[in-house]
C-alpha cells in the first residue's frame, strides 16, 4: 500500500462522487415514495372523508344559438 499509483486515486475519487450522486437520488426517491405512502395511508384512515368536487357546470349563451350545448353534428331535417 506503500505504492499507490496516482491514477488509482484518482479512479477511487471518480468512484465516490458516482456514488455520492447516486446516494443524493436513492435519497430524493425515497422522499418521493415516503410522500406517496402517507398519501395512502392517509386515505385508508378510517376517519378519511372524500371531499365532494364541485363540478363547473355549462354556461348558458356562451355558445352558438345561446342554449348552452355544445354544438354538434346538424339534424337531418332542419325544420324538425
Amino acid at each position: 500500500m506503500t505504492n499507490l499509483d496516482l491514477t488509482q486515486l484518482q479512479g477511487i475519487l471518480a468512484d465516490a462522487g458516482k456514488n455520492e450522486n447516486k446516494l443524493r437520488d436513492l435519497k430524493a426517491a425515497v422522499r418521493k415514495l415516503q410522500v406517496a405512502v402517507d398519501e395512502v395511508a392517509a386515505v385508508l384512515d378510517d376517519n378519511y372523508e372524500p371531499k365532494k368536487r364541485a363540478k363547473p357546470g355549462r354556461k348558458a349563451g356562451t355558445t352558438a344559438g345561446g342554449t348552452g350545448r355544445k354544438p354538434g353534428r346538424p339534424k337531418k331535417n332542419p325544420e324538425a
